[in-house]
């Protein structure tokens, strides 16, 4: 695709003409590796994946753009039977169990509730949710954080503090980041796992089986806990923009969209895929999950146009959390110029799944002044 540009800066004019045709390209597609004794890295067909959720023993989770939820492998205990309707829009997986947040705010759990993890809080004002093994946490639009389930090792015992910023699961110990950018744990702290780093500069967090993984404010990783297997000697560089935890092992998407993992490497749980088109991953008992996008892609529903600028736009200037799939397609934690590129470069491209019906080559030529968006667009 040609691309044309002239940037007036000052008064924030945007003028861009684009020309060219379709290229056949997928996005938000689910990559899956490792143990797949029960079929957990059979990953069902589709390019409008937008979340993927770890921890599952021997399962996999999934909720797609339109707010809808897929599950696959093992079904012991109702993991798979995941609620119908399209109004989720976060998911958590558990050792046996499923978490969903709604969009009215509400929570919906499925599968094991041996231990309560299912027992989900009334209430509609949920922000985010996690599951650990067998208990389960969510985020409060207060900021504050609520956990239930088992409570073996202390890990449904969250400090006090309506200050929390994000929250993640681990096996048996979850791991926060509060506003102010310092983290904090609870839970078994049997391997260390607990004991975070000092600091306030971190931006992501993910806990394994009994070690812990956090992205600081210059992507680079940080490790600590059990090491037995290696899952803390994290790769050099200041790359890193996602991160996900196995039990024994740890993964990672640079800034190039590449995959990297590291630890322990039963049934190829570290033969991470190949290709720089990831934009997230996730980390279950012996196996990984990865999203791979297009780029422009922004709500990854398999093709680039309104919805997707929409995003960008919405967005604009504005800090983005890493390994948020969205407005920030550059990867590189700010929403501007790079991402409207990106949305602009690859406009009207579609997977053919998606959208079978290619069009002829067009020109579509966008104006922003301020908030008003003027588009046009010209069969050639």
């Amino acid at each position: 695709m040609n691309e044309k540009c002239g940037i007036a800066v000052g008064i924030f004019l945007v003028c861009c003409i684009l020309t060219g045709g379709l290229n056949s390209v997928k996005g938000g597609v689910v990559h899956a590796w490792g143990d797949n004794r029960f079929e957990q890295c059979n990953v069902p067909a589709g390019n409008d994946f937008a979340a993927v959720a770890g921890i599952g023993d021997h399962h996999s989770l999934a909720m797609r753009a339109d707010g809808s939820l897929a599950a696959w492998g093992a079904n012991f205990q109702g993991q798979c039977d995941v609620p119908t309707g399209s109004d989720f829009t976060a998911i958590g997986g558990g050792g046996y169990h499923g978490l969903g947040l709604k969009t009215d705010g509400s929570l919906a759990a499925w599968g094991d509730n041996n231990s309560g993890q299912c027992n989900v809080p009334s209430g509609n004002d949920f922000a985010d949710v996690a599951g650990g093994f067998n208990h389960s946490l969510a985020f409060k639009t207060d900021g504050s954080v609520m956990a239930w389930g088992s409570n073996s090792n202390g890990q449904c015992d969250v400090p006090a503090g309506n200050d929390y910023a994000v929250i993640t699961d681990g096996w048996w110990h979850n791991l926060t980041i509060k506003t102010d950018g310092s983290l904090v744990a609870w839970g078994s702290n049997s391997h260390n796992q607990c004991d975070v780093p000092a600091g306030t500069d971190f931006v992501a967090v993910a806990c394994g089986g009994r070690h812990s993984l956090a992205i600081k404010a210059d992507h680079s990783l940080m490790a600590w806990g059990s090491n037995d297997h290696g899952q803390c000697n994290v790769p050099g560089g200041n790359d890193f923009m996602s991160i996900a935890c196995g039990y024994l092992f740890s993964l990672a998407v640079r800034t190039d969209g590449s995959l990297v993992a590291w630890g322990a490497n039963y049934w190829g749980a570290c033969n991470v895929p190949s290709g720089n088109n990831f934009v997230t991953v996730a980390g279950a008992f012996y196996h990984g999950l990865a999203i791979e996008g297009f780029p422009g892609d922004a709500d990854l529903n398999g093709f680039v146009g309104q919805d997707d600028l929409d995003i960008v736009l919405g967005d604009w200037g504005e800090n983005i959390p890493p390994g948020d799939p969205q407005a920030d397609q550059s990867r590189d934690w700010f929403v501007g110029q790079d991402d409207l590129d990106m949305v602009l470069g690859n406009w009207g491209q579609s997977a053919p799944s998606s959208n079978p019906s290619v069009p002829e080559p067009a020109t579509m030529s966008l104006m922003v002044f301020g908030g008003l968006i003027l588009f046009r667009r010209v069969r050639a």
